[in-house]
C-alpha cells in the first residue's frame, strides 16, 4: 500500500490524536491522515489547520462529525476556510492511501497461522495483543506502512506471549527490512519505559 514512503525520518511528528475523546477507528484515521499528508503533500500549513483536517475527514468518513467536539473547539481557533482546503487536498491526494493497521492484522495472522499453527484461544490473544501494539504505531510514521506494522505487531505479540515461531518458517514478508525495524522500535520503547 504506502510501503513507497520514505521511512527514513524517525522522529515522532507531533499530534494530540491520543488525547482525542472518540472512538480508536477515527482516532487512528486521522493520525493516518495526517502522517500521509506530511509525507506526501509538503504543504505548509499551521499545525493545528493540518490537525483539524484530518480529523474532519476522519468523522467524514465515518459520518460521526457530532460525536466529537473536539473538532468544534478547533474549528473557532482555526481559520475554517484553511480547513476546509486541506481537507479537499486530503481527499483528492491521500485518500486512496489510508490503510489501518488493524484492516491488514487478520490477513497476516491468517498467513502466520498457516506457517505456524496456534489454537483458537491464542490466536485471539495474540489479536489483542497486536491491536494494542498497533495503536502505538499511530504516533509515528511507521503507521503508514501498514502491512510490515501488522506484521511486526504480531510476531512482537508471539514474543511477549512466549510463542515461539520460528521465522526461518514464515513467508519472507515477515522478514523484510521494515519489520525488522518496526520490531526495533518495540524494543526501543520498551526500554525507554523502564
Amino acid at each position: 500500500m504506502c510501503e513507497r514512503i520514505d521511512s527514513s525520518h524517525r522522529e515522532r511528528q507531533p499530534h494530540p490524536f491520543h488525547q482525542l475523546k472518540c472512538s480508536r477507528s477515527i482516532r487512528n484515521r486521522a493520525a493516518v491522515v495526517y502522517h500521509l499528508t506530511c509525507a506526501t503533500l509538503h504543504i505548509e500549513v499551521p499545525q493545528d489547520v493540518l490537525f483539524s483536517a484530518s480529523l474532519s475527514y476522519a468523522l467524514h468518513i465515518s459520518r460521526m462529525s457530532a460525536k466529537c467536539p473536539t473538532l468544534g473547539q478547533l474549528r473557532s481557533v482555526s481559520n475554517e476556510t484553511d480547513i476546509v482546503a486541506v481537507e479537499m487536498l486530503i481527499l483528492e491526494f491521500v485518500r486512496p492511501h489510508v490503510v489501518l493497521i488493524e484492516g491488514c492484522l487478520r490477513l497476516e495472522l491468517k498467513r502466520l497461522v498457516v506457517h505456524r499453527p496456534l489454537p483458537l484461544k491464542i490466536r485471539e490473544c495474540v489479536g489483542r495483543v497486536a491491536i494494542a501494539l498497533a495503536d502505538t504505531l499511530y504516533a509515528y510514521h511507521y503507521c503508514l506502512f501498514p502491512e510490515a506494522a501488522a506484521r511486526a505487531c504480531l510476531l512482537n505479540a508471539c514474543e511477549r506471549l512466549g510463542i515461539d515461531v520460528d521465522s526461518a518458517t514464515l513467508p519472507d514478508e515477515f522478514r523484510t527490512p521494515q519489520v525488522a525495524e518496526i520490531r526495533a522500535f518495540f524494543v526501543t520503547l520498551e526500554t525507554e519505559k523502564t
